[in-house]
């Protein structure tokens, strides 16, 4: 959205822009940060709608047909193969800065989020359509089980929730099925929970993972469903998916969902 906030588009001027946010990003990643995947991915797919559709959005999904510059930017890229413009060089050179940071973030989360090394359960095929989904976490042979909820929320300024609203101790989940110890609690947190309608249950094989982590990814997992389109089926393999697609293609043929939030 930085482009509807310039006066005038100057492909050097945002160019030092777009190379000053790749540093800051890939260094976060260099620290084991993955907080701005998401960031990346929407802005990422939000050029797309630009180049697509002539439009596109703010991290509420608020669309900026009426906002001149975007109108301008739009204008001017539709011109771009037949005259050479501020606007359609600077759209090329931030496509190809993001698409760089989302194979670098995409590759992150694939490292984490390896689906071979986990055990996914969910009973609703179109989970990521609800505003309130619950992650259950549970590391093989461990006792303990973790419960996360991702909420969609326009007053937040990316426009969703995320946290740990409960843990407990199973010792024997073939005697006392999880279902049962969720209905025991008195977490008003849970009170939207459903077990066959927004919960997605993840087993880790692996004893040695970050279970945060493992979390974090599993919500990126489900916003990234969200934001390339709500009507498809949940795909809990579509991180290791879109990263082989930009890999052996270049480009990330998808657009956001206007149906995210």
């Amino acid at each position: 959205m930085w482009l509807a906030k310039k006066d005038y588009i100057d492909a050097e001027y945002f160019s030092y822009i777009l190379r000053a946010a790749e540093l800051k990003y890939l260094k976060e990643l260099e620290k084991g940060n993955n907080e701005y995947f998401y960031e990346i991915m929407f802005n990422y797919l939000n050029l797309n709608n630009l180049v697509l559709d002539g439009n596109m959005f703010d991290f509420k999904m608020q669309p900026s047909w009426k906002n001149s510059r975007i109108i301008e930017v739009s204008r001017e890229l539709s011109l771009f193969y037949e005259t050479h413009n501020q606007s359609g060089e600077t759209v090329r050179f931030a496509n190809s800065i993001l698409r760089s940071l989302a194979i670098n973030y995409l590759q992150a989360q694939h490292d984490i989020f390896d689906i071979e090394k986990l055990n996914v359960y969910y009973v609703n095929s179109k989970i990521q359509l609800l505003h309130r989904i619950y992650i259950l976490l549970n590391v093989k042979n461990d006792s303990r089980y973790d419960i996360w909820k991702l909420k969609m929320d326009r007053r937040r300024v990316r426009g969703w929730s995320f946290q740990k609203v409960e843990s407990l101790q199973v010792e024997n989940i073939e005697e006392t099925p999880i279902k049962e110890q969720l209905a025991e609690l008195n977490n008003p947190e849970l009170n939207g929970l459903c077990p066959d309608a927004n919960l997605i249950f993840c087993i880790c094989k692996d004893d040695s993972v970050d279970i945060d982590k493992i979390a974090d990814c599993v919500k990126n997992s489900i916003l990234l469903n969200k934001l390339m389109g709500n009507d498809n089926r949940f795909d809990p393999n579509l991180i290791e998916n879109s990263l082989e697609i930009i890999l052996e293609e270049q480009i990330l043929p998808f657009k956001l969902s206007e149906q995210f939030l």
